[in-house]
């Protein structure tokens, strides 16, 4: 019975690993090659871990279960395995790749087990040159087919690595070619092959990564038959940083400033961003100021431009933007943004007394008048004082006249949009001949004081 069982037991298992075929994979169009029961790599310099990638396909005609998948053997990996156990229904395909990287010259071989059957797999390696890259007194070793990054570098700048390539074998080594491809790098102490290097010589130069466009950089160095890809990201040159400034210190109302925006270093590049300007005014609640803009667009914010060697923005081809600060008190925050960038410049403007910027009189056979223009950059007027003379300079008996202006300034102040400016007649009936009033002075007073005219002729 034990016999007959053994015996079944082998004509069942015949036929499952018969439908199990091993193939090589190469291009990009997977061409497959069958493989026997063994596998030769062929000659491998030391340090070239290129993949030789494998396919394991169930041909037959039933499932098959993939239980083993392993490789044994000083200097062979494998990767892209399966996790097992994998059941493979027919036509099912099983690729991953061994890797041969010895660590040194000499003849190779391991044994790669499917389920229950083994398979040679050898390789001979030759000794070559390490090629590696040398920072600060450390060398980085490098792994043929696999890129080194010179990293983020911005367009129109360079970056410089220093390579080596030397001779860590235990014999002579001999190199045939040295070659360096790629528009953005280039060498300097460039090594002239054939060249030989005794047992631990080397030899060093340096490569340059200097793109001039933004972009995926890439390159290649090829030292005999092994090849080192070389990469770089070029960024594109950053703005400079900004920061604000007025032609003035002193700040103050109904005033045309001249903002500029200054760059830290010359541009190497170009880009548009707006600058725009709001009133944080002393005393909340009340209407803003609509004279508080740029003239030049007419309105609280403005576009300007930096570009390649500008050293200032631009606006509208001029280094500055010109500015209405209005005719109300509080600080005037200016903020520039461009590129992610996003600056600010606090301009205070503090509170004053009443300003008049004209004041005309005027008369009839029985009345005076009184006309002023001005400005309350407090919008806090409260009494006006008009005090009569006569025409030899002596104040009139009772020539002083206040006027409670509080409510009807407060009433004004609420609805207009013109911020702190305002204009005022004022009418005065006259007893007597008017011939004989010779001037007026005019005092307003708000929070912040008093403001007096000269006496101003009838």
């Amino acid at each position: 019975m034990m016999y007959r069982l053994l015996f079944m037991l082998g004509l069942l298992a015949a036929p499952a690993l018969g439908q199990l075929q091993f193939y090589t994979l190469s291009g990009t169009n997977d061409v497959q090659t069958p493989v026997g029961t063994s596998l030769d790599l062929g000659n491998r310099a030391v340090g070239d871990p290129t993949p030789t990638r494998l396919r394991l396909r169930n041909i037959g005609s039933t499932n098959i279960s993939l239980s083993v998948l392993k490789l044994s053997g000083v200097g062979f990996s494998m990767t892209g395995e399966v996790p097992l156990p994998f059941v493979m229904t027919p036509g099912t395909n099983v690729d991953f790749a061994i890797l041969f990287n010895p660590t040194g010259p000499g003849a190779y071989s391991a044994s790669l087990t499917v389920n229950t059957t083994a398979y040679l797999v050898s390789a001979t390696a030759y000794a070559t040159a390490q090629v590696g890259v040398r920072d600060a007194g450390s060398t980085t070793v490098l792994a043929a087919g696999s890129p080194y990054d010179f990293g983020q570098i911005e367009a129109g700048t360079s970056v410089v690595k220093h390579f080596v390539i030397r001779n860590a074998s235990t014999a002579p080594v001999s190199i045939n070619t040295i070659a360096l491809s790629g528009g953005s790098f280039t060498w300097s102490n460039a090594p002239k092959a054939p060249l030989a290097l005794a047992i631990q010589q080397e030899i060093s130069f340096d490569i340059t990564c200097a793109p001039l466009l933004a972009g995926v950089q890439q390159g290649q160095l090829i030292v005999d038959n092994l090849t080192f890809p070389l990469a770089a990201l070029a960024t594109a040159p950053a703005l400079p940083a900004i920061s604000l400034s007025s032609d003035t210190s002193a700040i103050t109302n109904a005033q045309q400033v001249r903002i500029s925006i200054n760059l830290a270093s010359t541009s190497k590049t170009s880009g548009s961003g707006t600058l725009q300007v709001e009133m944080l005014p002393n005393i909340a609640g009340l209407p803003d100021d609509g004279a508080i803009q740029f003239p030049a667009s007419s309105s609280r914010t403005i576009a300007f431009q930096i570009r390649a060697g500008d050293t200032k923005a631009q606006f509208n081809g001029q280094p500055y933007a010109i500015l209405q600060t209005g005719t109300i008190a509080g600080t005037l925050r200016l903020t520039a943004a461009i590129a992610g960038q996003q600056q600010q410049l606090l301009l205070p403007i503090a509170s004053a007394v009443p300003y008049l910027s004209n004041a005309t009189t005027g008369h009839t056979d029985s009345s005076v008048s009184v006309q002023i223009t001005g400005y309350d950059n407090t919008r806090s007027l409260t009494a006006l004082t008009f005090t009569f003379y006569d025409v030899t300079g002596s104040v009139m008996p009772g020539g002083t006249i206040v006027v409670d202006a509080a409510s009807s300034f407060q009433q004004y102040f609420t609805t207009t949009t013109a911020g702190g400016l305002f204009q005022l007649q004022a009418v005065f009936p006259v007893s007597g001949t008017v011939s004989g009033i010779g001037s007026v002075a005019v005092g307003l007073t708000s929070n912040a004081g008093t403001k007096r005219t000269e006496q101003i002729r009838f």
